[in-house]
């Protein structure tokens, strides 16, 4: 782990692995019970590094996806890949594995039957039912978008990896991850006015915490609530002082003080009796003395 330790994400897949690994070799009898030595391996805190993609940099990788399209630089497999992965808020294995089979024209619907979080079901929006029926078609093969040398298999995830990053690279935008796809689409969803149930279904996630973590908080939106608040703000304040303007102050009377810090007297130098004093101290020791005299005279 320590050799690792330039990499956190990677050792801890790597740890999480090999526990999996003797965890099973105790359950088939491989090895004794509570015998696994990573059970105590503490993991590396993982910081969240993907990159939000940018209105302009959004703007630039359709521009290139349209330019591609027209003059053939990018195989349409590829194009159509990440042009559904945007529309769907998918994962890259989501559009991977996608098949033919599960897009339903009739209710404008896709099914994943064996997702990562398991059954999703997603409708679709008017851009990807036309992506869909007018995609380049692999005869003979089950997948909507399947390996560019053999249709009967899925695309690879290294073919849509280095694709996508030859297109950011062509697009002129820097690097991001094809999980960044999904993080922008989340965003526009959230951004969109959407209830988080709603978005939720949009997306797949099972608990709104895990919807929330993919939302990015875009700074035009940020700096113009800001300003928002600093406004209302400014407004308050001179409504105020504009109210106290038209009523002037009544003036202060002046009061009889009793000491010369006011009209305050430190707890110690209270004697009314009917005040309760701390417990163990001089004076309340002293007061319980006077109490008590009364009951040893009549005595």
């Amino acid at each position: 782990m320590r050799r690792m330790a330039h990499t956190p994400v990677t050792a801890n897949r790597t740890l999480a692995c090999i526990r999996k690994m003797l965890n099973l070799a105790e359950v088939w009898g491989y090895r004794p019970d509570g015998s696994n030595p990573c059970r105590h391996v503490p993991k590396y805190p993982e910081k969240g590094k993907t990159r939000y993609i940018t209105d302009e940099e959004l703007a630039r990788i359709y521009a290139y996806l349209g330019w591609a399209d027209a003059e053939g630089l990018e195989h349409p497999l590829l194009t159509l890949a990440i042009r559904l992965q945007f529309e769907f808020a998918a994962r890259m294995s989501e559009i991977r594995l996608l098949e033919w089979a599960w897009v339903d024209f009739e209710n404008r619907r896709v099914v994943w039957p064996d997702s990562k979080t398991g059954d999703i079901s997603k409708p679709m929006s008017q851009e990807a039912y036309q992506l869909l029926s007018s995609a380049y078609c692999i005869e003979g093969s089950p997948y909507v978008c399947p390996s560019i040398f053999d249709g009967k298999i899925a695309m690879p995830e290294g073919t849509y990896v280095n694709g996508w990053t030859r297109i950011l690279t062509r697009a002129k935008v820097p690097h991001v991850g094809t999980h960044g796809i999904r993080h922008r689409a989340v965003t526009d969803i959230a951004n969109s006015g959407v209830s988080v149930k709603i978005g939720m279904a949009l997306t797949a996630h099972k608990t709104a915490t895990m919807f929330m973590r993919y939302v990015h908080a875009e700074d035009d939106p940020v700096r113009a609530a800001a300003e928002k608040v600093a406004n209302r703000r400014r407004d308050t304040i001179g409504s105020k002082a504009l109210a106290n303007t038209k009523a002037p102050a009544s003036p202060v009377e002046p009061t009889e003080t009793r000491t010369s810090l006011g009209n305050y007297r430190p707890f110690r130098h209270r004697k009314v009796q009917s005040r309760a004093v701390p417990p163990g101290t001089k004076r309340a020791s002293s007061m319980e003395q006077v109490q008590n005299k009364p009951e040893e005279i009549a005595t």
